[in-house]
């Protein structure tokens, strides 16, 4: 079922639909989460059982309209769906009718009650597999239901409903959606229709019946203009089916090599990397629209081939060798189609989370989830004023960020008190953690780094440096060692595209979005690399207490000494108050010269401290607002939520205040066990264990 789920979901995607109506679907609320995470949020359900009926509605992810109510008026049969696309009110009806003829009579008793109740003056969509057919011409045979097929005329009329199809294809007598081709006959007709208000018929700009390889029915499609048309992507990504393509692989092996051989030409090797990205996008995208236009070609040729044959087919049902080439231009169509949907199966797979409070999961990764595709429709000017042109809303996003990462001054008396008394990381890991960066350990970074992540401005994936790796390993390792030694990233490793996920509250607040930087995979690499050394130490000077990206420890822990502390309480009669701690912005407030300062009073040496002034030096971000990029905004301060270190940082960080914090309050005080509990941290969550008052005044 998986596989043919994913071929389905791959198809529907690939033809870039908005809105599908789908029947037959076979799914039960334990499959609704599947299907969501492959779809994503627009997937909406009515079951009937796993092995019957069932539709499904889904709007793809460049449409999300507001859903303003959902109805399963016949389970299984009949989802309803009352939507709002841009400021149009529009009823969506997925209908699937039984093929029993006293069961589709029924149905459409049920569906024409239904259909009485919704407000005539909204658009209404009716579509789906009818299992009727309503003039002779769209069918072979008799119709096996008249009796249903008069309810259905009664229905299409009562709401000045338009059979789009017909009305765009008035003489067309040999199209069919539905075709079964036995070995010596074949029968068709017309289930599938779209049915539109008259009064929106103008909306319909055209029309088209296209087989689908996953099933005997074909699609009957659409094209209707009822929102705003959505620009292109904000910036170009990589598209990882091209690895599949041993052409490609062998094509830009070449390019690089060439490209490898005018390096010299160029005084700084951090400006011929930036320049290669650039030729590397150039050469994917021109092969890209060769290789999708040979596709595109082959399987519109096998489509028209199976509708020209089954209009012959219409003519002559009866012929053999009419029904044996039908058949196999179907096969083949099925193929092509099999192998599309095989690659993104395999892509779209689905991994069990192992450690649920990893930095990046533990922050966004459910919100991603829900809310990577949210369209900002609104947003608050600084003093209130709501903000709804696009431009406006960029340069409020722009002004805000560049705010929110300007630096503030910093109290060196205060850092000296929070570093005073630090632990430190012994003789031997210091000398450990400064010792090169070389392609060995750059390998081992890549190995271990997530797929399928979104890449950033440079639109290279983690998939395609995996592929690659053999020809542009050697090449980073050399762009490092020029940047350690100017001290600066090439310009594509130091610039990250600022996504925006949704958190809590008024989403019209900037506050409220949480930004996430989508960074190069070739500066992930080196600092990935950087973080598979620091997560070694980090045990050895953050306190156990402090959970947060320390191998070893999970949020557990803390739930754990909360629940454990509660039912002490409880069961001997103790009096303590838990007292939560929680910073606005606290990752991206983070001063870059204290965090610095920090990791040099745990005792880290100058190299590696180097290693992550490198990181940061010049950074930039540029916001990404729907689908506009904003001017770059300096990257003064905080740490990018997105790269592997920023976790381990901000634990770094915060640990100073929390060494504090553990040897002025008293807290919690267990002489049977020997224990003194003061605090809980996980990362800038934190819950103080308060007994004595004067903790409170401290």
């Amino acid at each position: 079922m998986g596989l043919r789920r994913s071929q389905v979901l791959s198809f529907l995607r690939e033809g870039g639909y908005s809105v599908v109506f789908l029947q037959e679907t076979h799914t039960d609320p334990a499959a609704e989460a599947s299907w969501r995470l492959e779809w994503g949020d627009g997937a909406y359900f009515s079951h009937f059982s796993v092995c019957a009926a069932g539709v499904a509605t889904l709007f793809s992810p460049d449409l999300r309209p507001e859903v303003l109510g959902v109805a399963e008026a016949v389970p299984g049969r009949l989802l309803h769906l009352r939507v709002r696309v841009e400021g149009l009110v529009v009823n969506l009806v997925n209908v699937y009718a039984p093929t029993s003829a006293p069961e589709r009579l029924h149905f459409y008793q049920q569906a024409s009650a239904f259909l009485g109740s919704l407000d005539p003056r909204e658009c209404l969509v009716l579509g789906g597999d009818f299992n009727t057919t309503l003039e002779e011409r769209d069918r072979s045979g008799t119709e096996q239901c008249p009796a249903a097929a008069d309810v259905l005329r009664e229905i299409v009329d009562r709401h000045s409903l338009v059979d789009v199809w017909r009305d765009h294809h008035p003489d067309d007598v040999s199209t069919f959606t539905f075709v079964r081709v036995e070995a010596h006959r074949s029968c068709h007709s017309r289930l599938d229709r779209i049915y539109l208000s008259r009064f929106h018929l103008s909306r319909a700009h055209s029309s088209s019946v296209r087989p689908a390889p996953f099933s005997d029915h074909h699609l009957a499609t659409v094209t209707a203009s009822l929102c705003a048309e959505r620009p292109g992507p904000a910036y170009w990504h990589f598209n990882n089916s091209l690895l599949e393509d041993a052409g490609f692989v062998a094509s830009f092996r070449e390019f690089w090599l060439a490209w490898r051989g005018q390096r010299r030409a160029f005084s700084s090797v951090r400006r011929w990397w930036d320049l290669g990205k650039v030729r590397a996008r150039l050469f994917c995208r021109d092969y890209t629209r060769g290789a999708s236009r040979r596709r595109d070609a082959a399987i519109g040729q096998l489509e028209r081939e199976v509708l020209e044959l089954e209009r012959r087919l219409a003519v002559n049902p009866e012929d053999p060798s009419l029904c044996g080439a039908c058949r196999e231009k179907r096969e083949e169509l099925r193929a092509l189609e099999d192998h599309r949907a095989r690659g993104a199966f395999v892509r779209s797979r689905i991994h069990l989370l192992r450690e649920m409070d990893r930095g990046s999961r533990f922050f966004y990764a459910l919100e991603k989830r829900r809310g990577a595709k949210k369209h900002v429709t609104c947003l608050l000017a600084e003093d209130g004023t709501p903000l709804t042109d696009p431009a406006e809303m960029c340069q409020r996003a722009r002004a805000f960020y560049a705010t929110l990462f300007s630096p503030d001054p910093t109290d060196p008396n205060a850092c000296r008190v929070l570093w005073d008394g630090l632990p430190t990381v012994s003789t031997g890991d210091r000398d450990r953690l400064e010792l090169p960066l070389t392609l060995a350990k750059f390998s081992e970074a890549l190995r271990h780094m997530p797929t399928n992540k979104s890449p950033g401005l440079d639109g290279l994936t983690v998939e395609f440096y995996r592929v690659f790796w053999d020809v542009l390993g050697p090449d980073l390792v050399t762009v490092w060692a020029e940047a350690l030694q100017s001290g600066v990233l090439p310009l594509s490793c130091r610039r990250a595209v600022l996504a925006l996920l949704p958190k809590r509250g008024d989403l019209r607040d900037l506050r409220n979005w949480r930004p996430v930087s989508l960074l190069s995979t070739d500066y992930k690499i080196v600092a990935k690399a950087i973080s598979m050394r620091l997560g070694s130490v980090l045990a050895d000077v953050v306190h156990p207490d402090q959970t947060y990206t320390v191998p070893g420890r999970t949020i557990f822990d803390n739930l754990s000494l909360v629940r454990d502390l509660l039912e002490l309480g409880c069961r001997d009669g103790l009096s303590f108050a838990l007292l939560s701690l929680d910073q606005e912005k606290a990752f991206d407030r983070m001063d870059h010269g204290y965090l610095l300062g920090t990791l040099r009073a745990f005792g880290f040496g100058p190299l590696f401290v180097g290693f992550l002034q490198v990181l940061y030096a010049s950074a930039e971000c540029l916001v990404r607002l729907n689908w506009t990029l904003t001017e770059p905004v300096s990257f003064g301060r905080g740490v990018r939520q997105g790269c592997p270190l920023s976790g381990q940082l901000y634990t770094l960080a915060i640990e100073p205040f929390l060494c504090l914090l553990r040897k002025r309050l008293t807290g919690l005080v267990l002489r049977e066990l020997g224990l003194r509990l003061v605090l809980s941290a996980y990362a800038d969550d934190v819950l103080l264990v308060v007994q004595d008052p004067g903790d409170l005044a401290r």
